[in-house]
């Protein structure tokens, strides 16, 4: 017999747009600065009459795990009004914009992808209300509970065992967008955290005038100045803990990078990451 996989009724809420100038998309991978740059496009997308939007956000606020997804949820993709971000990882469902939108892809170093996941994970990842039930949806095992669980294990991790085995997942996330064409779609641009983070004003201009965006000069540089956060020192229970790249050279031992170098050597060296 034919299979027919279970399809979730929950309610995708998409707010009204307010305009009609092109949608635009921005990807990033989980650490990359990716909270970052999309606190930089909510606060620009409305200077263009643009919706920022991201469902990854949207379901998370509602528990609803990775791996319990609604159905239709490629429908919110609207080819106009909106500027449509979130994303950590290329996404498992249609996303139908994809070949004509503009789009910004960030990656980072994974070593410091994963050193920064370590310490969000353990000590300062928001995690949202656990609900049994979210309207007509139901997920007992949402994202409450698994964040509940990772943080409840990493408490007795070594920092180089969840490193080894956070390999499997980063190395999920680049085959993901490798496979989607990213380092050679002509309507991505790559920005790697590594040029930009001390350099967010530049920053801001490049990515306006990828997107087209006429945006007051006076209003770019207030939004770059807005999240140019720079700490002193390590902060490991707040979400900056630290922004400066290397970091990872500070926790992990010389055996684990070299173990994430190699396994993910080939997604690193398309990015421009040497040993």
């Amino acid at each position: 017999m034919r299979f027919k996989p279970k399809v979730s009724s929950f309610p995708v809420e998409l707010p009204p747009s307010g305009g009609d100038a092109p949608s635009v998309l921005a990807f990033s991978m989980a650490k990359a600065g990716s909270t970052l740059l999309y606190n930089m496009l909510s606060k620009l997308a409305p200077e263009q009459d643009l919706v920022y939007f991201s469902i990854e956000d949207f379901l998370f606020s509602r528990n609803v795990s990775a791996t319990n997804r609604p159905g239709a949820i490629g429908d919110v993709f609207k080819p106009t009004g909106y500027c449509y971000g979130g994303f950590r990882q290329f996404p498992a469902f249609p996303v139908r914009i994809l070949h004509s939108s503009k789009t910004i892809f960030l990656v980072r170093d994974p070593r410091d992808m994963i050193t920064s996941l370590y310490f969000s994970l353990l000590k300062s990842h928001r995690i949202p209300k656990s609900a049994a039930r979210l309207g007509s949806f139901e997920d007992d095992e949402g994202a409450a509970k698994k964040m509940s669980d990772a943080r409840q294990r990493l408490q007795h991790t070594d920092i180089n065992v969840f490193a080894r085995e956070s390999v499997r997942a980063y190395m999920r996330m680049f085959e993901g967008y490798v496979a989607q064409g990213f380092a050679r779609r002509p309507n991505v641009a790559i920005y790697r955290y590594e040029d930009v983070i001390f350099a967010k004003e530049a920053w801001v201009e490049d990515i306006c005038a990828w997107y087209e965006w006429d945006i007051d000069p006076a209003r770019r540089r207030a939004v770059a100045a807005m999240f140019d956060e720079v700490p002193d020192e390590e902060r490991p229970e707040e979400h900056i803990r630290q922004v400066t790249p290397g970091n990872h050279r500070a926790h992990l031992s010389p055996a684990a990078s070299k173990f994430i170098f190699n396994a993910l050597s080939e997604y690193m060296r398309l990015f421009g990451y040497t040993d």
